[in-house]
C-alpha cells in the first residue's frame, strides 16, 4: 500500500459514516481490553501481575490508543472537529511510543523466552509483533500524510488499529483452547505460540477489514482503496509470516534487532 494508490476522495454521507467509524472504534476498545482482561488487567488490579515495566507501559499505551481513536471518532461525529485537530498530535505521540515500546517490549521477549528454554521458538515467532507494528507505523504515517483528506485519514487510522487487535484476540483464543495447564502458568513462564496460530487471530482481524469494506460498498458504492490495499497488505503477511519466520534469513534479522539490547 502506497500513498499514490489511494484514489480521490468522493462525498459520503457524513453522519450515518462518521457513527459507524465511531462504532468499530469502540469494537476496538472491546477487543483491546476483553482480549487481555483476563491475562493482563485483572491481575494487574489484583496485584497478581509481576512483568518487566516495558510490559506494562506498552499495555498501557496500546490500550489508551483504543481509546484515543473512540474519542477522536466520537468528535467527528459530534462535529467537532476543531478540538479532534487539536488534539492530534497527542495521536502521534501515542503511535509513537506504541511502535516504540513494541519492538522493546519484543526483545524483552526475546530474552525471556531465552530464559525458559524456549529461545528458538520465539525468535521464530518474533516476526508476529515486530511486522505487526510495522504495519500500523506504516498506516498511521499514511494517515498523518493523508490529514486533510478525511475519508482516507480516517480508514488508515482503524486499519492499522485493526492489526494491533491481533494479540488481544489472540489471548481470547488462548482462554478457551490452550491446555488448563499452559493457562495456569505465570504470563512471563508461558511458551511461545507457532505463527500459524497467531494467523488465525489476524484472520479475524482482517474480518473487520471486511465488515468495515462491505459497509463501504453499501454506502458508497464500492469499497475505499484503503480497505483494498490495506486488506490484500493484510492477507499477504498472514500468508507469508511463517515461511519467512522460519527463514535463515529471519533468523539474522530477529538476532539484529536481540542484539539492539546489547
Amino acid at each position: 500500500m502506497t500513498a499514490a494508490s489511494i484514489a480521490p476522495e468522493k462525498a459520503t454521507s457524513r453522519i450515518g459514516a462518521d457513527t459507524f467509524f465511531t462504532w468499530m472504534s469502540a469494537v476496538c476498545v472491546a477487543i483491546a481490553f476483553g482480549g487481555f482482561a483476563s491475562e493482563y488487567w485483572i491481575p494487574l488490579a489484583t496485584s497478581k501481575l509481576s512483568v518487566p515495566p516495558i510490559y506494562n507501559v506498552h499495555g498501557v499505551v496500546a490500550s489508551t490508543w483504543t481509546l484515543f481513536l473512540l474519542l477522536q471518532s466520537s468528535l467527528i461525529a459530534s462535529g467537532n472537529t476543531r478540538r479532534h485537530r487539536e488534539l492530534g498530535f497527542v495521536g502521534v505521540s501515542l503511535a509513537t511510543v506504541l511502535v516504540v515500546t513494541g519492538v522493546l517490549m519484543t526483545i524483552a521477549s526475546m530474552k525471556n523466552h531465552a530464559r525458559i528454554n524456549d529461545g528458538p521458538q520465539y525468535m521464530i515467532f518474533s516476526i508476529v509483533p515486530l511486522v505487526v507494528v510495522t504495519f500500523f507505523a506504516v498506516c498511521v504515517g499514511l494517515a498523518i500524510a493523508y490529514a486533510k483528506r478525511r475519508e482516507a485519514h480516517k480508514r488508515l487510522m482503524l486499519l492499522g488499529t485493526f492489526f494491533i487487535l491481533e494479540a488481544a484476540m489472540g489471548r481470547v483464543f488462548k482462554l478457551f483452547l490452550a491446555p488448563p495447564e499452559m493457562r495456569a502458568l505465570p504470563l512471563l513462564d508461558q511458551p511461545g505460540a507457532p505463527i500459524m496460530l497467531a494467523n488465525i487471530s489476524g484472520a479475524v482481524c482482517f474480518l473487520l477489514v471486511v465488515v468495515a469494506a462491505v459497509y463501504d460498498w453499501r454506502t458508497r458504492g464500492k469499497p475505499h482503496p484503503v480497505w483494498i490495499w490495506g486488506g490484500l497488505a493484510m492477507v499477504a503477511i498472514l500468508a507469508l509470516r511463517d515461511p519467512i519466520g522460519h527463514s535463515a534469513a529471519w533468523h539474522a534479522i530477529a538476532t539484529g534487532v536481540l542484539s539492539l539490547a546489547g
